[in-house]
Order: structure tokens, then C-alpha cells, then sequence
């Protein structure tokens, strides 16, 4: 703080007097001339005059006595107690908790009109303050409800005659929550209404409230906007054009803090409204900023369609069942996010009835849950019956499903569902079979009022009972596969029938239960067998070190400086005082000193003494976190956002994708050195595309950048594609996005263990000689024993390699994805550049591993090359 001026101290200033003053408060007066004294007489004290003076001091004592009282009453003792009130009363408020209900009540007799829907209008206000009075009635005067009741509102009208909506608002002393909510309940504030309600005898004209329609349901407080509120709309739709509306400050890119708004959307009678988000980026914890969409006119959680947070990738769509909703955006003060955009029109009502289709032998046909790929919309009952010949038997085949509500559990479908052979499915469900007993099967599906989803796609087709998959293997689920899938070693069909009852391949293990399994995952550190005999002769001596690739080296080659092992697992965590001798291998901070600990950069604790392994870490991260599809291989838009797509240019021809890389930093990419032989080595014969999804359709957060240079690995070698690493640095600096977002480096001495799960992610093609896929594909890999791994490929790989295969099939990394990268998550969230796509033999061979240059090796060249 800055010095504050001296202050008077409160004492009146004395000035100096002529000839100085002894004494405080003596006044010396100029002589005069001696005078004759005259004679006075001293008057004398009678009684009479002794008790008038004590009386008129008595007095004045008194009046000041009084007057300090009040001074001392009125300045300090009442600000005192008004203090101490506000701290009660402030108190009192803390110490209790709100308790929202909403519902709606049809008013009898009266036609809707469109001044009900302006709540300020002078006919809104008046019927509003009718059915607010009659509500209020109920629960003052209700011995049960009269203590915690605090207010209550109407907030709407739509049709129905009229449909009026309401909110009430309860207190209750937070200790006795847990005792009070069988008293301040659902049911309780019903039979108040009712009871009320009932007896409600409105005034001519104003209709009559029909108690058989009430509905009560509990509303969650931090959604309930006033509708007089600066950020309260209300929308109704125009014929058939969409209308638009936003987040506040969607077009500056970031939502206020602390907003709460709300927009009551509009279709003309007998219409419903499709809601579309064109665009959605909100904080990714719906604890603290989410948007809630109601197929309601009040934030009833028994109506909600919706609760979403973070970030979607694509747009997407609901349905109302009726010709209202509600849409609430509510954020708190921290990590606010651009917001949403969203679009609306009014569409007539959608039938879906009971459906029949014929299927046919050897023609795949399918259907969907109702206005797939648009969310299902609620109070929606329908049915497909499936028929072919009288010989014959209906498959039908579940490719996607997605029928989640908060709260419900798989094994209890008791909201929305799908019925198929008097079972019912709800969830996310991987891909399964229906199978009908005879020449028909039907599948149900129902949703209720609240939560909407997805829904599935189906595909059916017919069969002859003795031959259900002709020319192909039959699962015991009825699930048909291509017979080079049986005894691969991999659970295709769900239940392993598979793979039971296989004579093991050359490139396969025994494991000692009778399964096969690829030999890749041998001495993984994971019970692949399920009896851990892929596990069990994988242990060094005693007197060797394991390194963390399977290799055993002897026990005094740990901590020697030197990398024995070829993954610089034997040199790091060496003993010390929490450093270690610097060496290639380990991570330097800035003061010259290496800690011991593993893994450190970028793992949220400061490790050197100036943070240095925390400095770079704007990276690693995604802001979409997609829900996986089981089976489904496409990556969605922003999943990957470090992936880039390397397109060459061709004489007479347009450029097109041929090889991949990734984002470390807004200047420069990582790839392979093999992509950038011969001319293809000039960096104006590249044009880069970030951020990019689908090849022929590059969206409006694709970045087209051009190469400034491409730097290729001294010692690259075309032969065996040793230290097969490159680098590219742009043109110029590119903005980062949602969709666009480096991935980390790892250290030196980063260890990504055997048997971990990683991702792979390309363009490249899906069959071996195909053509390359169109939109970003992606498959779960983990990472081989490095010795088990050399010997699946004939002793090929070298200490800057690293294998990894594939988990659960599907494709391998093929020609297209060359450059493109290996990412392995660590427990803190961050995604790390793990290896660069490299070679392998043939392609979408799932039992022959990928081979990837092994990043960890090659990052002092990084480093010195790119700065990073």
C-alpha cells in the first residue's frame, strides 16, 4: 500500500499566545489604573436557594447524561444489532435450501390466443395473477406446505384450451432436508394443489381450472429464469423457416460468466418443433456450465430431452412431442467456452406407426429408431414386423445402439427401449443378432417423456435354418463372419465360438486353455489367454534387469549411462537424492540437473526447481471426448486434433493425401523420413490440411497451411527405414481450434510399458491395394514385447523401432498413413506423440504388428531441430 496523508488526531490546534502561556486555559488581561474597590455586600445561601441550584445541575447532568446515551444508542448499540440481524438473517439463508416444482394445468372454457404468449401483455398478466392467486391460496393456508412455502408464479401459456405453466418455490432448514423431503415432496405439493384447485371457483370468463390435468414435477433451481430477465426469449417459429439463436457472445467467442438464460420456443398449433445445434462448445462438466433442453415451457426434470456439455463435433437434432420447448443455458465463472448456435422450424407432427417389411434371401435391407439420425422423440410407440417365406427365418443385426438415460441401468430397461424376442435393450449396446424362430420377428420401440437419444440402425435380411451364413462362419449369437476370421485368436463373435476348437497357426501361441492367440502378445504384462500362460516363461534371471521392451539385460547394466536395453528403460529411475546423472536419456532442467522420476514432463507437478517440465504442456489435449461406437472405426471431427493430412501435388492432377503427421506446436509437424524421398523432399510440392475430417469435404475448421522446409533424418537409411523420422515446419504460424491442437512430446526417458493401449489414426487404405478411406479412421493398438516382435519379423528391428497390434481387429496402419501417429493417453488425461507410422508387413494383417519409429529415441533431434 501506498502511504496514506497524516490525519488530525481529533484535538482542536492550539496556536501560540503574546507573552507565552504557563498554564492551559489562563487568560491575561491588560492593567488598568487602580480604581476604589466598591463595597458589595455577599449575598446570602439560603436553603430555599441551595436546593434550587443542586436541582438545575441535577438537570443538566441529566439532559447530558441523556444526551451521551443516545449518541452511544443510536451510533453504535442499533448499528451493532442491525449487524448482527443482517448476519442472522444472511445466516438463516445459508442454512436453507430451495426446493423448485413446476407442472402445468389446463384452464377450461377459454380459446388461446397469441397475447398469451407475450407474458407482459396486459391478458397474460391478468390470467397469470388468476392462477398465481389460486396456487398461492393452496399452500398458505395448507397447515403442511404454510411454513415452507416461499412464492410461486405462473410462467406461460401454450395450448390445450389454455395450458397454464407454474413454478413454486419452497425453503426448508438445510439440517432437516433429509426429514423434510417426505413432507415438501412431489406427491405432497400434488395433493395441496388438488385439494385447492378443486374448489376453485374463477370469475366468469376466465374458464375454469381443470384439476385432472394438473402435473407436478420436481425443477432443478439454477435453471429457473425469470421471464422478465435481460436473457429470457421468447421464439416462435415463421412457416417453414428456420430461425437462429446463440449463446450471448457466441460471435466474440466466449460465453459470459454466471450466465443463466433461457428461450421458450413456439410452434403453431398442431405442429412440433425440430431443434438443431448447429454449432456446440460449452465447458466440458455439466456441474458448471450445460444446456438443457425441455419438452415442456418450464424446466421440469421429468420433461428434459437433453443435458449436454463439451463439445459436439457434428450437428445434431431433437424433436418436441408437442409445439413447445424450453432451452436453458446456465455457466458458472470459470473456463468459459464459445457456446452454441442453434436453429429451429416447426414441421407437422411425425406418424410412426406399426411398420411391415419383407425380407429377402441374400439382400441386406435395413431400418432405424424413429427420426434417426435425429434424437428419437419422446411419447413415441412404433413397431416393425419383419416377414419372409415359410421356409425361411428373419436375421436381424443391431449395428448401432444408443437408447441411454441417465440414471437407468442396462439389465432395466424401464424407460426407453427396444423389445426384440420379449427382451428389452436400452444403453449403448455393441453390435448383436435378433434371430426369429420362424417366418416372422418383431421389434418394438418406445420412448417416454423425458431423455431422448440416437436410437439404433438395423439391418435384416432372410436365411434358410440349415445354412444361416452361407460361405461364411456362424457365431452361436447368429452373427455371420468371413471364415478368415475363425481361429485367428480373436473374439470376433462375442462369445469366443469362434475360437474355440483351433489348431494353432505358426504365428500363433497355445495358451494351455486351448486358445490361440497371436504371438505378438506374448510376454505383454497382459493375461491374454485368460489363464496367464502367455505370461508365464517371460521372467529374467535373478541376476538379470527386465527392461520394459521384454529384454533382459544383466542386473550391473542398469544405471551405467548407457541405453543396454534400446528402450532406455535400464537407466532410468537410477537411486540418487531425487537427481540422476544426466544423461540422452533422461529429462535436463534448465539448472543442469536430472530427476530420477519417471514420466515427469507435462504430469501436472513441478519437478525442477523453475517448473521447466510444466512450462510447454498446452498440449495433449482434446476438447471433444467422443462416446465410442463398439465396431465403428470412423473418428469424428476433432477427436484427433493433432492429426494432419500431407497432400502432394501431382503434375496435371490435384493434390491428394499421401501421407500423414502431427501438430507438436503452431510451426511444426512430425512425420516419416520415407514420405519425403526425391523431388517429393521440396516443400512446395506439399499442401498441408489441419483440423481436417473427411478428404472430399473439408469443413469450415479446416487450416490449409504450405511447408517453409522439411528436414529429413540424417541417417535415415531407405533399406531397413532406420531413424524413419522427419520434420516440417509451416510457412507460417497457425491459430490453434478446437479441431486443431498439438499433441506433447515425450522425454527421453519417457516409458510407455508393454501391453499398453494406444491409437492409431489415418487416412490410409482400409484392405490391403484399396484405396485410401475418405474419412479419418482410427483403431486401439497396444504396444508388443520388442524381442517377441524381432522375431515375428525375422530380427528387422532396430532400437529406434517400436511394434504395436492391433486389440480387437479391424484395420492395420496401411500405405496412405505413413508419417502419421502412434498416441498413448497417461493417467493425467495428456496424449503423447508415442511413435510415427513406419512399415509393416502387408496391411490389415492383425496378427503382423505395425513397426512405428520410436519418438522417446529421437528427441534430442527434436529438440534441436524444431526448438521444442
Amino acid at each position: 500500500m501506498g502511504k496514506e496523508p497524516r490525519r488530525d488526531n481529533g484535538k482542536p490546534t492550539s496556536s501560540s499566545n503574546d507573552g507565552g502561556g504557563d498554564d492551559e486555559g489562563r487568560v491575561f488581561v491588560p492593567s488598568k489604573p487602580n480604581k476604589p474597590k466598591a463595597h458589595r455586600r455577599r449575598p446570602k445561601w439560603t436553603p430555599r436557594k441551595i436546593l434550587t441550584v443542586v436541582a438545575v445541575v441535577s438537570l443538566i447532568l441529566l439532559v447530558v447524561t441523556g444526551i451521551i446515551a443516545a449518541i452511544w444508542y443510536f451510533g453504535f448499540y442499533v448499528q451493532e444489532v442491525q449487524d448482527k440481524a443482517t448476519t442472522d438473517y444472511r445466516g438463516s439463508l445459508d442454512e436453507k435450501v430451495a426446493r423448485v416444482y413446476t407442472g402445468s394445468v389446463h384452464v377450461k372454457d377459454m380459446e388461446f390466443s397469441s397475447d398469451l404468449e407475450d407474458m407482459n401483455s396486459p391478458a397474460a398478466q391478468r390470467l397469470a395473477a388468476t392462477v398465481s392467486d389460486e396456487v398461492k391460496e393452496a399452500f398458505t393456508k395448507s397447515t403442511v406446505l404454510a411454513s415452507y412455502y416461499n412464492t410461486s408464479q405462473v410462467v406461460g401459456f401454450s395450448e390445450g384450451s389454455v395450458k397454464a405453466y407454474y413454478l413454486i418455490r419452497f425453503t426448508i432448514p438445510e439440517k432437516e432436508e433429509a426429514v423434510l423431503s417426505s413432507v415438501v415432496s412431489e406427491e405432497v405439493v400434488k395433493g395441496v394443489l388438488r385439494q385447492r384447485l378443486g374448489l376453485s371457483r374463477m370469475q366468469p370468463g376466465q374458464g375454469q381450472i381443470d384439476v385432472a390435468s394438473l402435473t407436478v414435477f420436481p425443477a432443478n433451481p439454477i435453471n429457473v429464469v425469470p421471464f422478465n430477465s435481460p436473457c429470457s426469449f421468447q421464439l416462435h417459429a415463421v412457416g417453414s423457416t428456420e430461425r437462429f439463436f446463440r449463446s450471448p457472445n457466441f460471435e466474440n467467442g466466449e460465453y459470459p460468466a454466471n450466465s443463466r438464460c433461457q428461450w421458450l420456443l413456439r410452434a403453431d398449433a398442431g405442429k412440433v418443433l425440430q431443434l438443431t445445434f448447429v454449432s456446440f462448445m460449452v465447458e466440458d462438466d455439466c456441474r458448471f456450465d450445460a444446456v438443457t433442453v425441455y419438452d415442456f415451457l418450464s424446466p421440469a426434470e421429468n420433461r428434459t430431452l437433453l443435458r449436454k456439455c463439451g463439445v459436439a463435433p457434428v450437428a445434431f437434432s431433437l424433436l418436441s412431442s408437442g409445439n413447445v420447448m424450453l432451452v436453458t443455458f446456465t455457466s458458472n465463472d470459470v473456463q468459459n467456452e464459445p457456446g452454441f448456435n442453434a436453429k429451429f422450424l416447426q414441421i407437422d407432427k411425425p406418424v410412426f406407426g406399426a411398420v411391415t417389411l419383407q425380407a429377402r434371401e441374400k439382400v441386406t435391407q435395413n431400418f432405424t429408431s424413429p427420426a434417426y439420425p435425429t434424437y428419437y422423440p419422446p411419447n413415441t410407440d412404433t413397431s416393425w414386423v419383419i416377414q419372409t417365406d415359410a421356409n425361411k427365418q428373419v436375421r436381424v443385426t443391431f449395428t448401432r445402439f444408443k437408447m441411454r438415460e441417465p440414471g437407468i441401468q442396462e439389465s432395466n430397461c424401464l424407460k426407453d427401449y427396444m423389445e426384440v424376442n420379449k427382451k428389452r435393450y436400452c444403453s449403448d449396446q455393441p453390435t448383436f443378432v435378433a434371430i426369429s424362430s420362424g417366418a416372422s420377428l418383431e421389434v418394438k420401440f418406445h420412448s417416454d417423456e423425458s431423455y431422448s437419444d440416437r436410437g439404433f440402425v438395423a439391418e435384416y435380411t432372410a436365411y434358410q435354418p440349415d445354412n444361416p451364413c452361407p460361405g461364411m462362419f456362424t457365431c452361436n449369437s447368429g452373427l455371420c463372419l468371413v471364415q478368415s476370421r475363425q481361429c485367428d485368436g480373436w473374439n470376433d463373435c462375442g462369445d469366443l465360438s469362434d475360437e474355440n476348437n483351433c489348431e494353432c497357426g505358426a504365428d500363433q501361441f497355445s495358451c494351455a486353455n486351448g486358445l490361440c492367440k497371436p504371438k505378438m502378445w506374448m510376454c505383454d504384462r497382459v493375461n491374454d489367454c485368460g489363464d496367464f500362460s502367455d505370461e508365464k516363461d517371460c521372467r529374467c534371471n535373478a541376476t538379470d534387469f527386465k527392461c520394459n521392451n521384454g529384454k533382459c539385460v544383466a542386473n550391473t547394466l542398469k544405471c551405467n549411462n548407457k541405453d543396454d536395453c534400446g528402450d532406455s528403460s535400464d537407466e532410468a529411475s537410477c537411486p540418487g537424492s531425487g537427481t540422476q546423472q544426466c544423461t540422452a536419456f533422461n529429462y535436463k532442467c534448465n539448472d543442469g540437473k536430472c530427476p530420477s522420476k519417471l514420466n515427469l514432463e507435462c504430469d501436472g507437478e513441478k519437478d525442477c526447481s523453475d517448473g521447466g517440465d510444466e512450462a510447454n504442456c498446452q498440449c495433449g489435449n482434446r476438447p471433444y471426448k467422443p462416446t465410442r461406437i463398439v465396431g465403428g472405426m470412423d473418428a469424428e471431427l476433432g477427436e484427433w486434433p493433432w492429426q494432419v493430412s500431407l497432400h502432394l501435388k501431382r503434375p496435371n492432377s490435384v493434390a491428394e493425401h499421401s501421407c500423414g503427421a502431427s501438430l507438436i506446436s503452431n510451426q511444426w509437424l512430425v512425420s516419416a523420413a520415407h514420405c519425403f524421398q526425391g523431388s517429393n523432399s521440396r516443400p512446395e510440392n506439399w499442401v498441408v490440411k489441419l483440423g481436417l475430417h473427411t478428404q472430399s469435404r473439408p469443413s469450415a475448421s479446416t487450416v490449409t497451411a504450405s511447408l517453409r522446409r522439411v528436414v529429413v533424418h540424417e541417417k535415415y537409411n531407405d533399406n531397413n527405414y532406420d531413424h524413419d523420422i522427419a520434420v516440417l515446419e509451416l510457412e507460417q504460424p497457425i491459430t490453434f481450434s478446437d479441431v486443431v491442437r498439438p499433441i506433447c512430446l515425450p522425454a527421453a526417458t519417457h516409458v510407455f510399458p508393454v501391453g499398453k493401449e494406444c491409437w492409431i489414426t489415418g487416412w490410409g487404405a482400409i484392405t490391403q491395394g484399396g484405396s485410401g478411406s475418405n474419412v479419418l479412421q482410427k483403431a486401439e493398438v497396444k504396444l508388443i514385447n520388442q524381442t517377441v516382435c524381432n522375431g515375428l519379423l525375422d530380427g528387422s528391428i532396430t532400437a529406434r523401432m517400436l511394434c504395436a497390434g492391433f486389440l480387437t481387429g479391424g484395420i492395420d496402419a496401411c500405405q496412405g498413413d505413413s508419417g502419421g501417429p502412434l498416441t498413448c493417453m497417461e493417467n493425467n488425461g495428456k496424449w503423447f506423440l508415442t511413435g510415427v507410422v513406419s512399415w509393416g508387413e502387408g496391411c490389415a494383417q492383425r496378427n503382423k504388428p505395425g513397426v512405428y519409429s520410436r519418438v522417446t529415441v529421437f528427441r534430442s533431434w527434436l529438440k534441436e531441430k524444431t526448438g521444442i
